[in-house]
C-alpha cells in the first residue's frame, strides 16, 4: 500500500486518466509483481480481479457503499465483501474463441486494445473498434457485434460485475454497476485527503515543512496526530 508521498503521487498521477490508463497506473503501483507490459496484455476480466486482490490486501475484504434508490431517491448505505465481488474463474479459452453459426472466432481485449480505441468518438464507435480489433474470424456486423458481446460476457465476468441491491423504503429492486477501478481510486483519494489533512495539522502545530511529515513513517505521524488532537 503507497504510503506518504507515494500516495499523494499516485493519486495526483491518476487525476485526469481515462478509466484504462487508470486501471494500469493502479495496477501497477499496487501489484509489484506485475511488469507494465504483463499488466497492459491481461484481458480485461484478469485485470480486474487482480485489481480487485490488490484492492483487498491494501484495505482488506470488507468495504462499504452508497446508492440512491433510483426511484424514490433513498440513501443505502451498503455493505461490500471482495470475496462476495470475486467471479468465478470461467473455463479456459483458447486464444481464438468460436462463437455464433457463423463460426465467430475472437479474442479477449486487453488494456491494449482499450488505449488504441480512446480516440474514438463516443462508446458506440469505441465498441465497434473494439469489436474490430478483436474480430479475428467473422464479419464486423451488428449481428457479430451481438454475439462476440455475449462470448466476452461469459468469459470475463470479472470485467462486468454488478451489485443487486433493494430499497427498504419503497421496495425497488435494482443492479448497481461496480467498477473496481473508479471505487479504488476513490479509497485511495480519500486516505490521500486525510493525509493532507494531517499534514496540516502538524505543519501548523510544528512547523515542520511538508516533506519532513511525510517522510515518517506512517505510525509515528499518527502518534503525532493523536498527541496534537488531545
Amino acid at each position: 500500500m503507497p504510503e506518504g508521498r507515494a500516495l499523494l503521487e499516485l493519486c495526483e498521477a491518476a487525476r485526469g486518466l481515462s478509466p484504462a490508463r487508470t486501471a494500469l497506473l493502479l495496477l501497477t503501483a499496487l501489484d509489484p509483481s506485475l511488469d507494465p507490459a504483463e499488466a497492459m496484455a491481461l484481458d480485461l476480466g484478469a485485470r480486474d480481479a487482480r485489481l480487485l486482490e490488490a484492492r483487498a490486501r491494501c484495505f482488506g475484504d470488507g468495504f462499504e457503499a452508497a446508492a440512491d434508490c433510483p426511484a424514490c431517491g433513498t440513501r443505502l448505505d451498503v455493505a461490500l465483501s471482495a470475496r462476495a465481488l470475486r467471479q468465478p474463474e470461467p473455463p479456459h479459452l483458447p486464444p481464438e474463441t468460436a462463437n455464433g453459426p457463423d463460426d465467430l472466432a475472437f479474442r479477449l481485449p486487453t488494456s491494449e486494445d482499450l488505449l488504441a480505441v480512446e480516440a474514438e468518438r463516443g462508446p458506440a464507435a469505441m465498441k465497434r473498434a473494439l469489436l474490430e480489433r478483436c474480430l479475428l474470424h467473422g464479419e464486423a456486423s451488428p449481428a457479430a457485434e451481438a454475439l462476440v458481446s455475449a462470448g466476452l460476457e461469459a468469459a470475463m465476468p470479472q470485467s462486468d460485475v454488478s451489485v443487486a441491491l433493494a430499497c427498504p423504503d419503497c421496495g425497488h429492486d435494482w443492479e448497481l454497476p461496480f467498477d473496481v477501478t473508479l471505487f479504488l481510486l476513490d479509497e485511495l483519494e480519500g486516505r490521500a485527503g486525510r493525509l493532507l489533512a494531517d499534514v496540516h495539522l502538524l505543519a501548523s502545530a510544528y512547523h515542520w515543512e511538508e516533506a519532513t511529515i511525510l517522510d515518517m513513517p506512517a505510525s509515528r505521524r499518527g502518534r503525532y496526530v493523536s498527541m496534537v488532537s488531545a
